[in-house]
Formats: structure tokens, sequence, C-alpha cells
């Protein structure tokens, strides 16, 4: 059910909708950031605490941005 499309429909929630879409993206590094985001750390995201996930992730500032714009353009619904 989870691979039918849209993809993401069949999620138990928000992280899981989200890391589905991302699986289905080219991997890269802004994609793997964006994963480890989606599965851990949505609540950082939702307090825009970038610091901390910088931090976590060990991101740079700009790969932070790439990915913080990936998971915005995902449909979490």
């Amino acid at each position: 059910v989870q691979q039918f499309d849209p993809l993401g429909c069949g999620a138990r929630d928000l992280a899981e909708c989200l890391t589905l879409q991302l699986r289905a993206r080219p991997r890269d590094e802004a994609q793997t950031i964006a994963m480890i985001i989606c599965k851990s750390h949505l609540e950082l995201l939702a307090k825009r605490d970038f610091r901390r996930l910088m931090a976590v992730t060990g991101a740079d500032e700009d790969l932070m941005r790439e990915a913080q714009a990936l998971i915005t353009s995902l449909e979490p619904k």
C-alpha cells in the first residue's frame, strides 16, 4: 500500500510519509540529511533549531538549507 501513488499514502505518521517520499528521490547528501531529520528530528525542524540539527546530523549550513528545501517540497498529506 505504501508504494501506491501518491507516495506515502499508506504511512502511519508524518515521519513515515515524508521518509517514503524521500526514498523515491535520487540519493545525494541533502537527501541523506533529510532522511535523518524526518526519521528522528522532525521536532527540531518544527522548532527551526538549525544549530542542533546541524550538530546531530553533521551537516553544514548549506547542506542543511538543501535538506530543509527538500523536506518542504514534499507533500505531507
